[in-house]
């Protein structure tokens, strides 16, 4: 046998002892399954433990301010990372939503609503842009709870809410332009953000200047940490209705049951002592 056939005789031998590529686990499939493995972990949680669901939070609850790029924010070191994930459902025509693709292309008319899902309790920002114009705070809003913006771990919520008068839903108009919104989880409640008491405060004295806009300097921090280091997963499945189990757990605000269909897409920061995450999301329509 001559040189040139040992070698590859030798490289097919090595190649047949690697693991093959679908056996390989990837940063994506890491972030889907850490996502829902939580879902487990905390229901069993909840049932070990007796918690009264209808207690409010602390109201020495400790506001922070937004933190420096490099600088976590984190709560603790034991905390698990910070995990978002968001379903869009779009109307169909009975009314019904139905997982769509974030990445399509939307046309004037379509009405979209997002399911949003955290894997720990904290707070809620949802703000939107329009070709990158000023940035409004969409969520929490003045005119709902109060302007209060707590979740709790793993029970979804959407916005606009089925509950609002008139079955809200984002609808495109007939000007072409890209929406973008940046959702905002975090550990503890952002002090230059303002929300409850005060925000209903200022929606009354200044009824023009709602939704309240963030100052520059919040928000360029905010699109700052928005680049932080973080696993993302996305689904290739879309299609199918909203199931009665995620309605249920919306309509009931009660935490998903481990079997439930995962989000579309799952984002999971790379450090657990991260202390907020933000995932953008943009929609074109023309």
């Amino acid at each position: 046998m001559d040189a040139k056939r040992l070698f590859c005789s030798l490289l097919l031998i090595l190649m047949a002892h690697l693991p093959a590529p679908a056996q390989q686990r990837d940063k994506a499939g890491d972030a889907r399954e850490a996502f829902l493995v939580t879902r487990d972990s905390y229901l069993v949680t909840r049932q070990k433990v007796q918690v009264d669901k209808g207690a409010k939070p602390a109201s020495g609850a400790r506001a922070t301010r937004l933190p420096q790029v490099g600088n976590s924010g984190a709560t603790g070191a034991s905390a698990r990372p910070i995990g978002l994930g968001y379903t869009l459902f779009q109307k169909d025509a009975d009314g019904k939503p139905v997982r769509v693709n974030p990445s399509r292309e939307f046309r004037e008319g379509d009405g979209v609503r997002f399911m949003i899902e955290s894997n720990t309790e904290g707070y809620i920002y949802i703000f939107h842009t329009e070709n990158d114009g000023p940035p409004k705070m969409i969520f929490p809003d003045a005119r709902l709870k109060g302007g209060g913006n707590r979740i709790k771990a793993h029970t979804p919520f959407e916005t606009p809410s089925r509950d609002e008068p008139g079955d809200w839903w984002f609808f495109f108009d007939g000007r072409a332009a890209t929406e973008r919104f940046y959702l905002v989880v975090t550990r503890e409640p952002l002090a230059e953000v303002k929300t409850g008491e005060a925000l209903v405060a200022y929606c009354e004295e200044n009824p023009k200047s709602c939704p309240w806009q963030p100052p520059k300097a919040v928000w360029n921090r905010l699109l700052a940490l928005a680049g932080a280091a973080t696993r993302l997963s996305r689904s290739r499945e879309f299609g199918a209705a909203q199931t009665e189990v995620e309605r249920e757990a919306v309509t009931r605000g009660v935490e998903l049951r481990p079997g439930a269909p995962a989000p579309s897409v799952v984002k999971v920061s790379a450090s657990s002592k991260a202390g907020m995450l933000v995932a953008q999301i943009a929609l074109v329509h023309q």
